[in-house]
């Protein structure tokens, strides 16, 4: 095995720009060799890891108001195909399970091309205003992957499952931020998402799952604190949050079809408000009492299966919604030399 990581960082022209790369390379042999049905070893393995990465930022002070950062990254996965063990099992009053060819370390290998690659960018950029700070983070991503899954790993007899994903997001958020130092503090932005995702899966070579969905989700919020003269602080806030997911599902059965056995389309679409409310007491300079009571939010989305129906190839799970409630304190002793923090939620 052989993992290797470097970084370094060099600033320029005067201190107005600088530049950051960082390398990230793992390898590992397959702890799985291979097999063929006598139990021979094929000079094969699986399991192993062939994973490189990189990413480069570069940062431009134009001015002292007004900073630019750029990011990029990549990785790349050629790790091979992952296996569990087979197993044999004997049935009857002791049953039990023990590894087909005597060692959990043997496996028939029979798929390959498992790959994954990676990349993205995003442009930060930070503007002091003379009331405010201003910030936009504006970032884009692409994945595309080959996962072949072998359920059986038995030599010649494989339980397949194929799936692969080419994924595009993008996204863009600003935010404006208080300055100052008096009693009130607040923090206000919106948020925007968008995701176009082509999944296409066979099942045990019976079926053949092709999807093209789309997700959208905009989202403002704002969080304002005041102060009392007594160290009591109060805060509320809240996010209005709008998801939409579209699906256009095909069904191939058997996999090899020429035409789709299902074709169905959907629909998710829901909007929520998320508020928080915070009370904060800094008794001493060395404590800090506080109850909270928040509330969140996860999008529910299309289920990832094998329906058999169009009714079913659309169907949806629920959204995740919560309410979270906590009191805590946190304290220092011994002239900060000793940090003690206790919550209850």
């Amino acid at each position: 095995r052989a993992d290797v990581r470097a970084s370094g960082s060099m600033p320029f022209a005067d201190g107005k720009f600088a530049i950051k790369a960082d390398v990230a390379v793992s390898n590992q042999d397959g702890y799985v060799e291979g097999v063929d049905a006598t139990g021979k070893k094929t000079g094969q393995d699986a399991n192993g890891v062939d994973r490189k990465g990189g990413r480069v930022a570069l940062r431009w002070q134009a001015s002292d108001v007004l900073d630019f950062e750029l990011a990029v990254d990549m990785t790349r996965d050629r790790s091979g195909v992952q296996l569990s063990t087979p197993i044999t099992c004997v049935s009857g009053a002791n049953s039990q399970c023990e590894p087909l060819y005597g060692d959990p370390y043997l496996a028939g290998i029979n798929l390959s091309g498992q790959k994954s690659d990676s990349s993205g960018a995003s442009l930060r950029i930070e503007w002091g205003l003379d009331w405010a700070n201003l910030k936009s983070v504006t970032a884009v991503r692409k994945l595309e992957f080959t996962d072949p899954i072998d359920l059986n790993a038995v030599p010649g007899a494989p339980l397949t499952i194929m799936s692969s994903k080419d994924q595009n997001q993008w996204a863009q958020e600003f935010q404006l931020t208080s300055k100052g130092s008096g009693p009130w503090s607040w923090v206000a932005g919106a948020f925007y998402f968008h995701e176009e995702s082509k999944p296409d899966s066979t099942f045990l070579g019976a079926r053949r799952n092709v999807d093209d969905q789309t997700a959208d989700s905009f989202a403002v919020y704002g969080e304002a604190s005041y102060g009392f003269a007594n160290g009591v602080t109060l805060t509320a806030g809240g996010r209005w949050t709008q998801d939409k997911k579209d699906i256009d599902r095909l069904i191939y059965i058997p996999m090899a079809a020429a035409t789709p056995s299902i074709s169905a389309s959907g629909s998710f679409n829901e909007s929520v408000f998320t508020p928080k409310v915070s009370l904060s007491w800094k008794a001493t300079d060395a404590a800090l009492l506080y109850a909270t009571y928040a509330e969140g939010y996860k999008p529910g989305g299309f289920s990832e299966t094998w329906p058999s129906t169009a009714v079913a190839a659309t169907g949806q799970f629920k959204s995740e919604k919560t309410k979270a409630y906590e009191l805590g304190a946190k304290t220092s002793w011994m002239d900060e030399r000793l940090t003690f923090n206790a919550a209850v939620y």
